[in-house]
């Protein structure tokens, strides 16, 4: 509609190339976009099918922009989240119910938060599961504004190792730090051409 003010994009799969210019020409025209994408969307499951029971575990969870996103050179890492062993949530697993931190849940508070930024100044915490990784390809036409971050230790994990019953252990003893200090949310700002 004509007075929209803000355009909520949660979870985009397989929109069509006419909804892709709606959305990519409402931004052009300078209107304001809060978008939801998603390396491993937990609630993206497709019904059963008693004809191939795997496929649950095999179905496509992630969400993009694609186009939208290639043309101002930002994109959300594929198949890939941000662990950090710095905001894990520690939870009982194993056969012992023994405390371990689970890498892909992760709860964020004020010191990953970017205080100077009205939508998260007052934030007390977040919790998130499998937080995608944010990255700006070179000479990007856009700016990255990081308004939430991991610690400088977060790494990135494949999305497969979620797929089948994960092991916190074994994700926890490979886990390699190798990101740094990333953003996980993020404004977008600077002038594009359409996508």
């Amino acid at each position: 509609p004509e007075d929209t003010d803000l355009l909520l994009v949660a979870h985009p799969k397989g929109l069509s190339d006419d909804l892709l210019y709606e959305i990519d020409q409402f931004i052009l025209r300078g209107g304001h976009a809060l978008i939801l994408v998603d390396p491993w969307c937990e609630s993206d499951r497709p019904p059963s099918d008693p004809n191939d029971p795997m496929a649950q575990f095999t179905a496509e969870r992630s969400s993009s922009l694609g186009r939208l996103f290639d043309a101002c050179g930002l994109a959300l890492a594929d198949g890939v989240f941000l662990g950090d062993p710095g905001t894990a949530l520690t939870l009982q697993a194993g056969e012992r119910r023994q405390p371990m931190a689970h890498l892909w849940y992760q709860e964020l508070g004020p010191d990953n938060f970017d205080r100077d930024d009205v939508v998260t100044q007052s934030l007390p915490s977040i919790v998130l599961s499998t937080p995608g990784h944010l990255t700006l390809a070179e000479g990007a036409a856009v700016r990255l504004l990081p308004l939430v971050s991991t610690t400088g230790e977060a790494g990135e994990i494949s999305t497969s190792a979620l797929q089948f019953m994960p092991d916190p252990q074994r994700i926890l003893a490979e886990f390699v730090p190798d990101a740094g200090v990333s953003p996980i949310a993020a404004r977008v700002q600077g002038k594009v051409q359409s996508a």
